[in-house]
């Protein structure tokens, strides 16, 4: 494992990293569906997440070219529900119902980009853009739409960020007051309620059930 520092906060973590925020949704699907008390939960291992001040903001998968259509398949929805539970975090620190996640997922030099964001009760994610890394000098003519994709995807995180960091602020100096006043904490939301997967139409819809407790 390893990670790029973009700035003090804004880091790339690579190689099979757990994602804390699926642990937390992971341990409320254990609580709810089996009748032994959860232990020892671990989140999801991903290949690549993209974190800010220790909040995750996105996660993707990138496999090689040699990986069985089943392999890619199970890693790319096992990316999808994991982003789920992230765009539910992010929607609770955000304090914004509308948010939007933006996705990719590799296999070799070829990708795709999409976006997720949640309508009513469902997560829809919808295919953005075809990406592609060119291996000639002939196929720069096709990269402009993948270069577009990917910096679209860099302003969309770097504006989420300055909308965090105001948010992280307002959050540390409530928590202040909450234990030198004694201030009562309002609710939070829980960390991602239950997730189940259907097809509709072409898109992939990620139906969520959320907690009565």
């Amino acid at each position: 494992m390893g990670y790029n520092s973009i700035n003090s906060r804004f880091m790339i973590f690579s190689g099979e990293k757990g994602c804390d925020t699926s642990k937390n949704a992971r341990k409320i699907n254990e609580q709810c569906f089996t009748l032994k008390k959860p232990t020892n939960v671990r989140g999801r291992k991903l290949d690549l997440m993209l974190v800010y001040d220790d909040i995750v903001l996105c996660s993707a998968e990138w496999k090689s070219m040699a990986s069985s259509r089943a392999v890619i398949m199970k890693q790319f929805i096992k990316n999808l529900r994991v982003n789920n539970c992230i765009l539910h975090e992010l929607r609770e620190h955000l304090d914004d119902d509308n948010t939007i996640i933006l996705g990719m997922d590799w296999k070799g030099l070829l990708g795709y980009s999409y976006c997720m964001k949640m309508i009513d009760k469902a997560v829809v994610v919808k295919e953005t853009c075809k990406l592609f890394l060119p291996q000639d000098k002939c196929e720069f003519e096709d990269f402009s739409d993948t270069v577009a994709s990917l910096i679209q995807f860099k302003a969309h995180y770097v504006d989420m960020t300055k909308k965090l960091k105001v948010k992280i602020s307002k959050h540390r100096r409530d928590h202040f007051y909450d234990e030198q006043f004694n201030i009562t904490p309002t609710n939070s939301r829980s960390p991602s309620p239950h997730t189940f997967f259907l097809l509709q139409s072409g898109q992939l819809l990620l139906v969520s059930m959320k907690n009565n407790y």
